[in-house]
């Protein structure tokens, strides 16, 4: 059976902090079985996930964008950065947002005694060069494991494709609201034509008048972004935004709504309460593993990290403490 919890006002928080948009996303798939919440972490080991140098390095607080003082720099394929010490955590952000926004979740969890990292996916923050699909940027995200990947929304999507292409890198798997793709070929190609659209919005308008419009949307529930936040977001770029739309959006992602059963670490399925679309989505692919936890997050839409990162902070915390070291 699935385990499924909702955490509101009443549970005990932790933490402050989550960041930003999503990608919307769509999809179908099987209706439960399988699964119970996390009590195995996983394999480790190296399956094709190359030998990126784990080397560090401070940085400057004040570098717009970066997650801030307290972090290194680590030096890899994507641009990273650690702070703690003990078992990985790996935070992956959503479209439109950089490693910024991760900092105050992660920084909490890294005072538990785990590591944690937070990357700029590619054509976003630092990494905003980087060209990269779902499966190439999963073979780049798998050289920082063996490791628990944690990913919202698009950051989700990267974090499911890295669990199928390189199991033995990804102990355990937390995801909020993320998708294992479009089932129908012609809602896909649909999809695939919108995010072409946006991409081309994006190239005429610029990333400043963009952002507004994106966040506005009713999928975010009004959420309005901090100061920090809107800096960070605004280091991003025309041409990273428009390659990850084209490259990694839902459109272009194939689907793996069949293979959810492959994925044997734990997973932690999370959607916010007002989040009807994905708090379906999330069931299933908590329902379709075969250690997976559903997790609803009170008063929280879309970003349920951003708007309620409390919750979200404690949720992570509870899963991860059931979870061998």
């Amino acid at each position: 059976m699935t385990v499924e919890a909702e955490l509101g006002d009443a549970d005990p928080p932790g933490g402050t902090g989550g960041d930003t948009a999503g990608d919307t996303a769509g999809g179908t798939g099987g209706d439960t079985a399988g699964g119970t919440g996390g009590d195995t972490a996983g394999g480790t080991g190296g399956d094709a996930a190359g030998d990126t140098a784990v080397r560090s390095e401070r940085i400057r607080a004040d570098d717009a964008g970066e997650p801030g003082e307290g972090w290194r720099r680590l030096h890899g394929p994507l641009a990273a950065w650690t702070a703690g010490q003990g078992p990985r955590l790996v935070f992956l952000h959503g479209f439109t947002h950089t490693a910024q926004s991760w900092t105050h979740i992660a920084g909490s969890l890294a005072t538990e005694g785990y590591e944690a990292v937070l990357v700029d996916l590619p054509g976003h923050g630092r990494s905003a060069p980087v060209r990269a699909d779902l499966r190439s940027g999963a073979d780049l995200l798998a050289t920082f494991g063996p490791a628990i990947y944690i990913g919202y929304s698009l950051g989700g999507r990267f974090a499911l494709q890295t669990a199928f292409t390189h199991p033995t890198q990804v102990r355990a798997l937390a995801v909020i609201g993320a998708t294992p793709g479009i089932d129908d070929e012609a809602e896909r190609a649909a999809r695939r034509a919108a995010d072409e659209h946006l991409a081309r919005h994006i190239e005429d308008v610029g990333v400043a008048a963009f952002l507004p419009q994106w966040t506005a949307q009713a999928l975010f529930g009004g959420h309005r972004l901090t100061d920090d936040d809107r800096d960070a977001r605004l280091t991003n770029t025309v041409d990273g935004l428009a390659s990850s739309l084209r490259l990694a959006g839902t459109g272009s992602q194939l689907s793996t709504w069949q293979r959810l059963a492959e994925l044997t670490m734990p997973v932690l399925a999370m959607s916010g309460e007002e989040d009807a679309k994905f708090a379906a989505v999330a069931r299933q692919i908590a329902g379709g593993v075969r250690q997976g936890r559903y997790v609803a997050i009170h008063g929280a839409a879309h970003a349920a990290h951003l708007q309620r990162p409390e919750l979200v902070r404690s949720a992570l915390s509870d899963w991860l403490r059931s979870l061998p070291r």
